[in-house]
């Protein structure tokens, strides 16, 4: 299986050649939920994404 680019390069150590720290948005971690308004709080959103980036634009 492939490694996330995010975890390369935090593991490589490349993270500290950053201007900010490596962040993840992902699913949590959770076993899916078979109803669709669970579903939708546990898997990533368009929201949580933006704020992410805009987090770190923000550092």
């Amino acid at each position: 299986m492939l490694e996330p680019l995010v975890s390369v390069v935090a593991d490589e150590g490349l993270g500290l050649l950053l201007d900010a720290p490596v962040r993840r948005v992902a699913g949590e971690c959770v076993p899916l939920p078979f109803a669709d308004t669970l579903e939708e709080s546990v898997l990533p959103t368009v929201g949580r994404v933006t704020r992410t980036v805009r987090d770190l634009t923000a550092y």
